[in-house]
């Protein structure tokens, strides 16, 4: 569970670890806060999203995936996927290692593809 008090800077202006220790982990995620991650979440159908300051749809949320444990072990290979395709270490840092080559060559952030 990544769950976040509703401050709307979070929406994207935040990568918390454990997001990223639960897809690594293979764990689907229950995210409560609108943004990037919740956006990843939908997109890869690797957990829960639930409204912010919203307890019942939070329990709602828990009560399905109690009810629906067949479906958890998917929710999790697809977050694990998702770890590997885009936020391994060795991607990230090729990213990061491009991102600082365009800088060194005077590129702008927008022409260089290796980070968004």
């Amino acid at each position: 569970m990544q769950i976040l008090a509703n401050v709307p800077a979070f929406y994207y202006g935040t990568s918390p670890n454990k997001f990223f220790d639960y897809l690594a982990a293979g764990r689907p995620v229950l995210n409560n806060y609108p943004g990037w991650l919740t956006d990843l979440i939908i997109h890869h159908q690797c957990g829960y999203v639930v409204p912010p300051d919203d307890p019942a749809a939070f329990a709602e949320a828990l009560i399905h995936a109690a009810d629906h444990r067949a479906n958890l072990p998917a929710m999790g290979q697809r977050a694990r996927e998702l770890a590997q395709s885009d936020y391994h270490r060795d991607r990230l840092a090729e990213r990061f290692v491009a991102w600082l080559e365009g800088a060194a060559e005077g590129k702008g952030e927008r022409d260089n593809q290796g980070l968004d």
